[in-house]
């Protein structure tokens, strides 16, 4: 178990940048999660931890000890690479196995730490197959099993879970939680879906072309985004943004749109008196309200398209000048929605997000 911290990390390859100046920090024990688009350089950070890349700068920090010269080999880390990177000419068992014997276990431990993976991850009539015997999701499972049979003092996964059916995923996202809280395990999890980063998670990084965004608890990065493409990222659907201009009148702040005038709360009407500029109005699709007749502060929009998603239904819905989403449970709505039916749109005040259109930052 140890606390890793990352501190100015730059990573170049020839002219193009993959790692500006990346920092953070894992408390000891704990499970972050490293999310982000494909090519923002999730991969290339678990690749500087484990010492397989090394930066042009910055440090890299195990319990305080300076690691950026100790080679892979004596660092004490257990990673699961995307590519799978198994041995070919060694059988599920085998590899598995392989980490094992350098730790010298006794003949029943190496047996127990076989049984629990293997049942964990429901390989056993696949145990004497070979990797080109395996279909991709289990080949999958079988490096995912390779890094957590040891017991490193961190974990290093990317995109353990990538190649797995639906179900499996799901099932697999819940064990790997259960075994990171019962074995105390700094691991550092890379992974392009934010449903799953969400699930999973202590602490989350997201990261967008190379850049650190936002360091949070999976809540705070979903309650409060730092800046409009965090907002974009986290949620499905992505959250709905509407430029407005900030106009005064009779005393009080309004935000102005060409399909709706909306008046904020009174504490983001004085953040917004004080700065008085063009901002974005964000709003997640779960806290927009309809109704099939006009309501107070509501504007009229039109269903264009109507999404079932088991116990949720997805709308798109198109105002003047506006398309944007409604995420709703089908028993909290008081209608039946169809296509091309005139609705009337509230936003949820207390749940409203407020950037900076220049800087793209977050206001309140």
């Amino acid at each position: 178990m140890a606390e890793i911290r990352l501190e100015g990390i730059q990573v170049r390859y020839g002219k193009r940048v993959v790692l500006k100046e990346v920092s953070f920090s894992v408390p000891n024990g704990s499970l972050c999660v490293i999310t982000g688009p494909s090519g923002c350089g999730k991969t290339t950070v678990l690749r500087v931890v484990a010492g397989l890349t090394h930066p042009e700068r910055g440090e890299v920090y195990f319990d305080g000890q300076r690691m950026i010269h100790v080679p892979p080999s004596e660092r004490d880390v257990a990673m699961c690479f995307q590519s799978f990177a198994l041995y070919p000419h060694m059988t599920v068992e085998e590899n598995w196995l392989f980490p094992l014997y350098a730790e010298k276990l006794s003949p029943e431990e190496t047996k127990a730490r076989l049984t629990e993976i293997t049942t964990l991850l429901h390989m056993e009539p696949l145990l004497y197959r070979y990797p080109k015997q395996l279909s991709g999701g289990q080949q999958q499972r079988v490096a995912l099993g390779r890094a957590l049979v040891r017991r490193p003092q961190l974990y290093l996964l990317d995109e353990p879970l990538g190649n797995l059916d639906a179900k499996l995923r799901v099932e697999m996202r819940a064990e790997i939680r259960k075994i990171q809280e019962t074995r105390h395990i700094t691991t550092l999890y890379v992974t392009h879906d934010q449903t799953e980063a969400q699930a999973v998670a202590d602490q989350m990084v997201v990261m967008d072309f190379g850049e650190v965004k936002q360091v949070g608890t999976p809540e705070e990065v979903y309650e409060k985004p730092r800046n409009l493409f965090v907002a974009g990222f986290i949620g499905t659907p992505r959250m709905n943004f509407f430029p407005v201009s900030v106009e005064e009148e009779g005393g009080k702040i309004f935000l102005r749109h060409s399909a709706f005038t909306f008046l904020p709360l009174p504490q983001e009407q004085a953040l917004l008196r004080e700065r008085k500029r063009e901002c974005i109005l964000g709003v997640r699709p779960e806290n927009v309200f309809l109704s099939p007749i006009p309501q107070e502060e509501a504007f009229p929009a039109n269903i264009e398209v109507i999404e079932p998603q088991s116990n949720e239904l997805i709308l798109s819905l198109r105002g003047e000048g506006i398309v944007f989403k409604v995420r709703y449970q089908r028993n909290e709505l008081s209608f039946r929605p169809e296509g091309g039916e005139k609705v009337w749109v509230q936003f949820e005040k207390e749940a409203i997000h407020l950037f900076d259109r220049k800087s793209e930052e977050r206001f309140n």
